[in-house]
Order: structure tokens, then sequence, then C-alpha cells
């Protein structure tokens, strides 16, 4: 018989559903705390951690200071996640898994990606793999980013070095952390307007501008001792 884990949901009357929902959110947020302080993050904002749970091949986002709800809460971000998965199969984003939201505390579950951020590649700590192709990487990443705008409304906000991957297999683009992400309701909105309460806060990058400089900032660097 195969080791593998199975889970089964017992419907019992002696204990509510609501209870048991409780059970288990306790129980993955102490295996996450355990997790969480016995290594190091893989990456790191100013409102959020990521952590990587190897063994089961999941990422978990631990969104720890966003006491004034100033960007988005998990729940938000799985939407963005979603509602972007499956517009354009060379370009991608994570699958999300689950999300967890009790008290002060914000997860979000979701596929571990294979690969570097651009931010790693131009800051020396990993090696480019293999499968990056230039120009296929360039013009699915501007083409996924036009039709996010255009036929979705959807806005990144945040799109440095350390939100786009490379995927280790396939050379493709990914794009991770809507967590400054905006849907735009009406036509006239200006999707990098910075909402009430955000003053302190630095501006949103423009997602188009932003991939232009990175692709430049990348070429450079590949290039540079050659």
């Amino acid at each position: 018989m195969e080791n593998k884990a199975i889970l089964k949901e017992i419907h019992s009357e002696h204990i509510p559903i609501e209870k048991r929902q409780e059970i288990f959110t306790t129980a993955i947020i102490n295996f996450t705390e355990r997790l969480f302080s016995e290594n190091e993050p893989i990456g790191f904002g100013n409102f959020a951690s990521v952590y990587e749970d190897p063994e089961n091949n999941i990422c978990y986002k631990s969104v720890t200071r966003n006491k004034d709800h100033l960007f988005n809460n998990v729940e938000d971000e799985v939407d963005f996640l979603e509602t972007l998965h499956e517009i354009d199969n060379t370009v991608k984003v994570p699958i999300p898994l689950f999300t967890i939201m009790k008290g002060g505390k914000q997860l979000l579950a979701m596929e571990k990606i294979n690969g570097p951020t651009l931010g790693e590649i131009l800051r020396d700590k990993k090696e480019l793999p293999e499968t990056y192709n230039s120009e296929f990487f360039w013009k699915n990443l501007k083409k996924f980013v036009e039709k996010m705008h255009n036929e979705y409304r959807i806005y990144h906000r945040d799109l440095r070095e350390d939100n786009i991957m490379i995927e280790a297999e396939t050379g493709k683009p990914v794009v991770i952390d809507f967590g400054a992400a905006v849907k735009l309701i009406l036509t006239d909105e200006n999707p990098y307007a910075r909402e009430p309460g955000m003053e302190k806060i630095a501006p949103f990058f423009d997602d188009e501008a932003q991939i232009a400089s990175l692709e430049r900032e990348m070429q450079y660097h590949l290039t540079k001792d050659k």
C-alpha cells in the first residue's frame, strides 16, 4: 500500500462542522508557526513574509503587518490569483490552495514555484535557468500585463524584480504577490492613485513602465561581462 495521507471528513452530530473547522484551522496555524520559527523566509516585503514547506511543495504567505488594511487581505489576493490563473498559458501565477484568517493572523497557502526571482538573478544570488529565453519571456509577460489591464481591468502595481519569477522547468514568467493589486470599477479611475491613509507609503509602480525597466536591467546584467 502506498504511503499516502488520506483525509476523510467524518460527519458526526457530536462535533458540529464549525468546531471541526476550528480544530483544523488551529492545527494548521500551530504547524505553520513551528515551520516559521524553524526556517528563514524565502521572501518578504513590508507587510508579509513567505515560507516554504518543501516536503509538501507548498508556500505559505503570512501577512503580519497590515493592521490598517491598506493592502489586500489573503482572500482578496486569492480572487486575483484565481481570475488570472487561466488567462494565458505562457505566463503563470501561483495556484492558491487555502486561506486562514483568524484574529490578527492571515495565511495564504499556494503552490511552490521552482525557480528564481529576477531580483535573485540581478543580485547574483541564483543562477539563470537554462530554459530562459529573453524574447519569449518579455514578449509574453508584456502580453499578459496588457490582457490583465484591458480585459480584466486588474493592475498589479508592484511588479518589482522580486515579484516576477522564472519557472525553471519551462522558462515561463511567473507573476507573484498581488497584495497591492486593484481591480478598476470606473473607466476614469487612476489605478496608481494611493487611497486615503496611504500618504506615507511609497507610490505604486506603473506596471508597463516597470516591465520595460526590468527588461533593460536584465539585458544589461546578462551582457555586461561579455
